[in-house]
């Protein structure tokens, strides 16, 4: 028999509680990897702004997702067409 009471069962139930909320945060190095990836997927892609600035403005500009910190220098502006 394991002898058990009732103040067992409170105790297992706070544990399990705490078990458990401890779940719903990643772990912090979980957290920090992926931090870690988005940081080297912007720096490919400052490197690509960088070394192919026309072309990365082109595309954004075609995408329609053209914002005042990637604005296009007049060589490379192109005239855009309404389409209906």
């Amino acid at each position: 028999m394991l002898n058990l009471t009732h103040a067992d069962f409170d105790c297992f139930h706070e544990q399990e509680r705490s078990y458990l909320d401890g779940l719903k945060e990643p772990p912090l190095k979980d957290h920090i990897s992926v931090q870690y990836i988005q940081a080297l997927d912007e720096v490919a892609v400052r490197q690509y702004v960088i070394s192919h600035p026309y072309q990365f403005h082109a595309v954004m500009h075609d995408m329609g997702i053209m914002h005042s910190h990637y604005p296009l220098s007049n060589s490379t502006h192109r005239k855009s067409h309404k389409h209906f």
